[in-house]
């Protein structure tokens, strides 16, 4: 989590505010909020390779609303197809799912960071 002091008159605190919104929208249009700050918790605390239950306690979401999110960022349901920035594979021998960033998630992360990189550097 982190937190950040933003004043509206001040033209550099807003082109970082837009760059935050915009970056990921631009890549993914359709996809929520909430689905978006999962994919970002899961890209912060996904280091140690924790289960999805760990991640989800981590995200500070309850597991079943955390693997929804899960399935939209990764492979979607029957009807709608997902996004493919994560995947969700079961680890039979330990019992749990694991989540892992695919390179197109990699590359939403660069999409994510790199306006707001520009936009503090002006």
């Amino acid at each position: 989590m982190f937190f950040f002091f933003y004043v509206p008159s001040d033209p550099q605190h807003v082109r970082t505010a837009a760059a935050m919104y915009d970056g990921p929208y631009d890549v993914m249009p359709d996809v929520s909020i909430a689905t978006m700050r999962t994919f970002l918790n899961v890209a912060a605390n996904s280091a140690d390779e924790p289960s999805a239950k760990i991640l989800a306690e981590r995200a500070g979401l309850n597991y079943a609303k955390f693997m929804r999110h899960i399935e939209v960022l990764a492979e979607g349901s029957r009807r709608v197809p997902g996004h493919q920035v994560l995947t969700k594979t079961y680890n039979a021998e330990m019992r749990r799912h694991e989540i892992h960033i695919t390179l197109k998630g990699l590359n939403l992360l660069g999409a994510i960071v790199e306006p707001i990189a520009e936009a503090k550097a002006e």
